[in-house]
Parts: C-alpha cells; structure tokens; sequence
C-alpha cells in the first residue's frame, strides 16, 4: 500500500504539535537578551530590522538550535518506534510514507 502524500504533509501535524514547545523555549532565550544591547544598536543607527537581525539572531542562534533539535527528535522517536515495534500487517503511517518516498518495498528483491 503506497500513501500518496509529500513529505511535508506527513511533518506537519508534527510540527504543530511542537510550535508551542518551541515558542516557549525560545521566549526564554529572547527575554535573556539584555535590552540595553537593543537600546544601544539603536543608538548607534540601526533600526528594528537590523536590530533583530544583527543583535537578537546572533544572541539566541543556541536557543533557535536546541528548539530544532527538540523539535526533530520527537517525530523521530516515533517513527524509530514505530518501525521497530511494528511488522507488515500493522504499520503506521510513517511507515508507508517513507517507502513512498524512497521508492522501497518492504521484503520484496528488487533484482
């Protein structure tokens, strides 16, 4: 049984499951920047643009990399889960969607 949907459409329910998660780790991170730091880059001629991206980017890239991880990893464990916990009869989606999309059958010798 082949799923026909793209990639990103199997990611997305994932993913929004996840923004809030993401959103309120890096809140923490935004509300460390000092704002003396904003204050003084707009001071020295920078606008709000170039304010967010040439002071806050730069101080919350670790915050903005640990919300990618958490957020990659969960889909990941569930989809290791479920293609260890599973056989051929009782897949989850995951599953089929990845041999959709790589082009793989399942037990079957492609020579």
């Amino acid at each position: 049984m082949a799923v026909n949907l793209p990639f990103a459409v199997c990611r997305l329910p994932f993913a929004v499951c996840r923004l809030p998660f993401a959103v309120w780790l890096l809140y923490s991170f935004i509300l460390q920047v000092p704002q003396e730091l904003e204050e003084a880059a707009a001071i020295d001629g920078c606008g709000p643009i170039q304010v967010h991206y040439k002071v806050m980017l730069p101080l919350i890239k670790p915050g903005i990399a640990v919300a990618s991880l958490f957020t990659f990893r969960f889909p990941l464990n569930a989809f290791i889960l479920a293609q260890v916990e599973t056989d051929r009869a009782t897949r989850a989606l995951p599953m089929p969607a990845l041999l959709y999309i790589t082009g793989l059958t399942a037990g079957a010798d492609k020579s």
